[in-house]
């Protein structure tokens, strides 16, 4: 008997651990405290690729507040919509399904925003593989007035429009010009020209681990042209700075001051973060230098560079270096590490040494520019370290040249010079030699 009861046991413990693991008694017996258990909400946009927003890595949180949400179909179309969007509004079941309700195919674009209204934002529309000769935009079946649907750009068969809201947009051939062409006339369109201009090339900026700083650069719209704007960094600065928005329009003749928000973890590491921010459109991508310095929040040390401005390639850096001890360790041995490296954070070449600090030092230290430095511009890296404390600097320096070529115009000078030198002398000679004759 007393076995029977084990064995009964046994298996009512096997059957309430299977139960529990397969869920059942979870949501019973957490259902009866009152807790939810949310395993997050599910998007479904499998139908889009390309530069798609990534929704997979959004948590709840994310999804209620997101920044220039993309949506492309990469033979067909792209939206990109410039306010800010709320999925969470349009959850059923916890789920958004935005396959069944978005339509972008060749020259088309419909939001059912009766279902999906988060969406009906402005937003920047993208038809790829057009081949009007001057297309117009059709909304809900007409014509859309330019105040509602503006064409931004029509080149390479790809057309770029701006929308206030969301309902069907659809792209034709101008009728008109159909009307124009089937009557014998002709028609005459102005050529347009993109261009754009960065206001600056460098941005340095610096601030504690944890803090944030805000930095802004002018850009221009010098072309005869509606610019789509596309905003982006290299890798090495994809966790440290924040554009105010990825996309947006800017009409010819504009300018407008874009903002640029840094920021650095509580416990990021101490040091200098070069990169760079792409400006793309119109098939046109620009770019400026970064260098993002995050401070130690207590430091021991500061460090100080001032290096050559401009040097020719295979030349000679120099720099002079001041390394300030700002702590009460006094006497200590620091390992000094400088080198030369590129915007994308590549090292070409380095020295370490090991130093014996007071108060202060000053050093001038000096790197040669290697031969497979491609760049147009370097950097000139320093970082001072002591145990697991450190401090860093840079400064910039711009390549013109080589060492090759200049000393080729030297060469060249030098021969200049001498056959003007032998040509003088020479003239000399013949005058004295006539007077000599006549005398």
């Amino acid at each position: 008997m007393k076995k029977s009861w084990i064995l009964f046991l046994v298996l009512f413990l096997i059957l309430f651990v299977y139960l529990f693991l397969s869920g059942y008694m979870t949501g019973l017996f957490v259902g009866k405290l009152g807790v939810v258990v949310d395993e997050g909400i599910i998007v479904n946009y499998s139908n889009f690729g390309g530069s798609t927003t990534n929704l997979l890595e959004m948590n709840d949180s994310r999804l209620q507040n997101i920044t220039n949400l993309v949506l492309e179909k990469e033979s067909t179309g792209k939206i990109v919509f410039t306010q800010k969007v709320n999925l969470t509004k349009n959850v059923h079941n916890n789920f958004v399904d935005l396959n069944s309700y978005i339509n972008i195919s060749k020259g088309y674009a419909f939001i059912n925003t009766s279902i999906l209204d988060s969406l009906d934002k402005s937003a920047i529309i993208y038809f790829y593989g057009l081949s009007f000769s001057e297309p117009i935009i059709l909304k809900n079946g007409e014509v859309c007035p330019d105040s509602e649907c503006h064409i931004i750009s029509y080149s390479g068969g790809t057309l770029t429009f701006s929308v206030e809201g969301f309902s069907s947009y659809e792209a034709i051939e101008n009728p008109s010009l159909q009307t124009s062409q089937n009557s014998g006339g002709g028609s005459s369109t102005t050529k347009t020209v993109p261009d754009f201009r960065v206001g600056t090339n460098l941005i340095k900026v610096s601030s504690f681990q944890g803090e944030s700083t805000t930095k802004d650069f002018e850009l221009t719209n010098n072309g005869t042209q509606d610019l789509v704007i596309e905003l982006s960094t290299s890798d090495t600065l994809n966790n440290h700075i924040l554009f105010e928005e990825n996309y947006f329009i800017l009409k010819s003749g504009e300018s407008r001051n874009v903002s640029v928000t840094f920021y650095s973890k509580e416990k990021e590491i101490p040091d200098i973060y070069a990169g760079k921010i792409y400006v793309k459109s119109s098939g046109i991508k620009k770019s400026l230098n970064v260098l993002f310095e995050v401070k130690e929040r207590s430091p021991l040390f500061d460090v100080l560079v001032n290096s050559s401005k401009s040097v020719s390639r295979g030349g000679t850096v120099n720099s002079n270096i001041k390394i300030l001890n700002m702590g009460n360790l006094k006497g200590v041995d620091l390992l000094l590490y400088y080198s030369l490296r590129n915007f994308e954070g590549e090292n070409f070449v380095y020295r370490e040494e090991s130093l014996f600090i007071n108060d202060s030092l000053n050093l001038h230290k000096s790197l040669d520019v290697p031969d497979n430095f491609k760049d147009d511009s370097g950097i000139f890296y320093v970082k001072v370290s002591y145990k697991n404390i450190t401090a860093t600097a840079s400064d910039t320096f711009r390549i013109s040249g080589s060492k090759t070529q200049d000393n080729l115009y030297y060469i060249i000078g030098g021969i200049f010079l001498f056959v003007l030198l032998v040509i003088i002398v020479r003239f000399f000679i013949e005058n004295e030699n006539k007077s000599q004759s006549s005398s």
